[in-house]
């Protein structure tokens, strides 16, 4: 892709909010081209791989909701989602991605939106409603000893992070990846593409709350071993 060719019909104000939306400084750069080559040297930093193209745009994409070089929206039904959100839905029907799809599917494969997907995990954990977060970007999983994951949900897929490293676990899967350094505290991921995929996320998910108990309690016991010093 020529990146100053492509940068020509893009708006510098929508750049920006995604560059913010990202995690990264629009201050930073003083063109077009160099906002669209920030974009894509985080999507290298962070590991996220190169599989869609932007139906609007044109622009090559990772797996994610929106489209941070025109700020189209890569959801297909805003209405669908709030109510599978709520769990509300009473069935998760099949997606056809419409866009150009790079990768082992046809573009006219059925799949299931990132935000039916986290409802159906949230829904299959037995989550209550109150313990799951909303932001802009990210929706947290909580629990009695605190936050244990972070869910950033993409057109077709949901990425976990996870406040424990991949050893942490005593099955270690081999779908969890460790990040090389904490984000936000969060010391691993891995992510969910199909609904198959679902009951190994949910124990993946118990096993992080039983984690975040132990080092609950350990925290607990030294300090009141502490005090009575």
């Amino acid at each position: 892709m020529n990146i100053i060719k492509f940068a020509d019909g893009l708006k510098f104000k929508i750049l920006g909010r995604s560059m913010r939306r990202l995690g990264l400084d629009p201050d930073e750069v003083d063109t077009r081209a160099d906002a669209v080559q920030a974009i894509y040297d985080h999507f290298s930093e962070t590991g996220l791989e190169i599989m869609f193209e932007c139906g609007s745009c044109k622009g090559d994409l990772p797996d994610l909701d929106f489209c941070p070089f025109c700020g189209s929206s890569l959801i297909e039904d805003d209405e669908d989602t709030e109510e599978d959100l709520t769990h509300k839905s009473k069935g998760i029907p099949g997606e056809l991605y419409r866009g150009a799809r790079r990768g082992r599917l046809p573009k006219d494969e059925p799949r299931i939106a990132g935000t039916k997907l986290l409802a159906r995990l949230v829904f299959v954990f037995g989550m209550p409603n109150e313990y799951v977060r909303q932001l802009k970007s990210v929706t947290s999983l909580w629990c009695h000893w605190g936050m244990f994951a972070r869910c950033f949900v993409g057109a077709y897929s949901v990425r976990l992070h996870l406040p424990f490293e991949a050893s942490d676990y005593e099955d270690p899967n081999e779908i969890l990846i460790d990040h090389e350094a904490p984000v936000k505290n969060m010391k691993s991921r891995f992510s969910i593409e199909s609904l198959d995929e679902i009951e190994e996320a949910v124990e993946i998910l118990k096993k992080t709350v039983n984690l975040k108990k132990e080092a609950a309690d350990e925290k607990k016991r030294c300090k009141e071993a502490g005090e009575k010093k």
